[in-house]
């Protein structure tokens, strides 16, 4: 038999126990979680979108307010519209997943506070983060970050439009426009410097070094590849109208190689051209005089 003061305890009891019940985090409709995380990546891959990855605590520490402020935080984001689109993941720091610590320690030393919103790209770097008091940031940070992925999906294209350009003969507008594929490039990593690092100012250098901007480039090298690959074509061209030259026929050497010089884009093998063009014209003249 109950007395009136056990009866109080019990009560007491079921209250704390209803109240820790409420404050333990779950993934919200959508939200993928921990165990998710590679098909996650699969999925982003496949369909070139980002990952947004929220890190939290289940089961937060500290007292009621700050137990109320991770925990609003953490809804503000698996409740935002903003993210609908995005490939979604949850992981409580509890569970000391291999996901979530990849994704910390790509920010170096972490020193961040939980709650936390990752944007990881499809090859799985993070490319912009916010903490929980940025969070009004989150509808203007997806649009930058959807803008970054969709330039690196029309860079490709554009990489092969130049490589049928160079295959072409026309090497200058390929060059030109690797060179502003290669300024964009910058522009972009420039962006993600800070983006990544969000909040935590004492990581960004404003403006960033040139060394983290290399580290963040999308196609590190592109102008020094593209030029061995384009003057390696130059090359087989010079090669071709040297042929023709040899064999005594000067005007199928010049008709090969003039467009070339003519062109004039940057390549070291344009000495080299410029040669053979002198060398047909020449004996094209003295073929006339014969």
């Amino acid at each position: 038999m109950m007395t009136r003061f056990s009866t109080s305890i019990c009560l007491i009891l079921m209250t704390q126990t209803c109240v820790a019940i409420a404050r333990e985090n779950k993934p919200e409709p959508g939200w993928a979680g921990a165990d998710d995380w590679e098909a996650a990546r699969e999925s982003s891959i496949e369909s070139n979108r980002p990952i947004a990855a929220i890190l939290a605590f289940r089961d937060p520490p500290g007292d009621d307010d700050q137990q109320d402020e991770h925990n609003s935080g953490y809804n503000a984001f698996a409740r935002n519209a903003a993210l609908k689109n995005l490939i979604r993941v949850v992981f409580f720091d509890e569970d000391k997943s291999p996901g979530a610590e990849d994704l910390k320690g790509q920010l170096g030393a972490f020193t961040r506070y939980y709650p936390m919103l990752f944007f990881v790209d499809p090859q799985g770097k993070v490319i912009a983060t916010l903490d929980h008091k940025s969070r009004d940031r989150t509808t203007n940070t997806t649009k930058i970050v959807a803008g970054i992925l969709s330039w690196r999906a029309k860079s490709k294209d554009q990489i092969a439009k130049a490589d049928k350009d160079a295959g072409n003969g026309k090497f200058k507008d390929a060059l030109k426009a690797i060179v502003q594929l290669a300024d964009q490039d910058d522009d972009q990593a420039r962006a993600v410097v800070v983006l990544k690092n969000g909040d935590d100012m004492a990581k960004v250098e404003v403006p960033p070094s040139q060394k983290k901007i290399d580290e963040n480039l999308t196609l590190p090298g592109l102008i020094e590849t593209k030029t061995t690959e384009y003057d390696a074509l130059l090359k087989e061209r010079c090669k071709r109208a040297r042929d023709f030259l040899d064999a005594g026929d000067a005007t199928k050497a010049r008709t090969t190689i003039q467009p070339i010089v003519q062109d004039n884009a940057g390549l070291p093998s344009m000495k080299e051209a410029k040669a053979i063009l002198e060398d047909a014209r020449k004996a094209e003249q003295a073929g006339k005089k014969q």
